[in-house]
């Protein structure tokens, strides 16, 4: 089991590589995920990969790897071609959890653990939103395996079973350091996590939100590598190019939020050197872009 880890691993690697990422990348991916000609890069790879691992494709198969938050799009295609049915479980673990456990295992800063967590519980929705994910909480899995497991995946464990579910595995709790949570982007990864727990599936303004979340996270970067141009206008061609629909020109946008000096198109990078965009102000200029029709990624 411990090879077939790493096949997977490694082919998710190549696929984030393509992309210009990392495991560990604090921000998301780009649509090139989604064209077809992408996709068929890694589908004989991605195929090889599930006939060569497991030995009786008959019986369902359970792939689990964090990198499927932001690779999914290949594996969908190629585990459709080879007609299984998918079902999506995301387990859902506290932010500062996780961002305890990069920082001791890893080194992070606070600030960097925290967008590799907020990315990934986002992209994994979004990659899957029209699947009906289920939602698992780490916290509930540990604590009452049993009724929780029947709860949201109608899944009967006996108590004996339960009772080998190990509390200690929750090493971040033996793990102290000072933070602020009371910042970005602390507070918009604490108010995700709590929005995705108020539901064991999640909902359709939860997915239309992340997505306005993604797309203008995309649009972004988009727009760092083009010099002397109109802001406004130029995110607006950019969302118009890459969501396939019609958007009219339109001082939608805050003109602070767009008064970048970096020059790397780093998502995290310029979060980083420009406090007045903070993720708290994000929302802000999300509410205001949703007032266009048919704004959304169409699916």
């Amino acid at each position: 089991m411990i090879l077939v880890f790493f096949v997977f691993l490694f082919i998710n690697d190549l696929i984030l590589k393509e992309l210009g990422l990392k495991w560990d990348s604090p921000e998301p991916t780009n649509p090139e995920i989604n064209k077809a000609s992408f996709k068929n890069k890694f589908k004989e790879s991605c195929q090889k990969c599930i006939s060569g691992c497991f030995k009786d494709l008959n019986k369902n198969l359970v792939l689990k790897d964090p990198r499927f938050c932001k690779t999914f799009p290949v594996w969908r295609s190629v585990i459709q071609d080879m007609g299984f049915k998918i079902k999506i479980i995301i387990p859902v673990r506290k932010p500062l959890e996780v961002i305890k456990s990069l920082i001791k295992r890893d080194r992070f800063t606070p600030e960097h653990a925290c967008l590799v967590w907020y990315w990934n519980m986002l992209e994994a929705i979004v990659h899957t939103r029209d699947i009906n994910a289920k939602v698992i909480s780490y916290h509930k899995l540990l604590t009452n395996s049993k009724k929780h497991l029947k709860e949201v995946l109608g899944i009967k464990i006996s108590s004996e079973l339960a009772r080998t579910i190990d509390l200690k595995l929750n090493h971040s709790s033996e793990f102290a350091f000072d933070i602020n949570l009371k910042c970005e982007p602390f507070i918009s990864s604490n108010f995700l996590y709590e929005r995705i727990l108020k539901n064991t599936t999640p909902t359709r303004d939860l997915i239309d939100d992340l997505e306005s979340r993604y797309f203008f996270s995309l649009s972004q970067k988009f727009f760092y590598n083009v010099k002397n141009k109109s802001k406004e206008r130029y995110l607006l061609k950019v969302i118009k190019e890459q969501s396939g629909v019609k958007v009219r020109e339109n001082r939608l946008l805050m003109n602070q939020s767009l008064c970048y000096s970096s020059e790397s198109p780093s998502y995290y990078q310029i979060v980083q050197k420009n406090k007045d965009l903070e993720m708290g102000l994000i929302p802000k200029i999300f509410r205001r872009l949703q007032n266009l029709k048919n704004f959304f990624i169409k699916s």
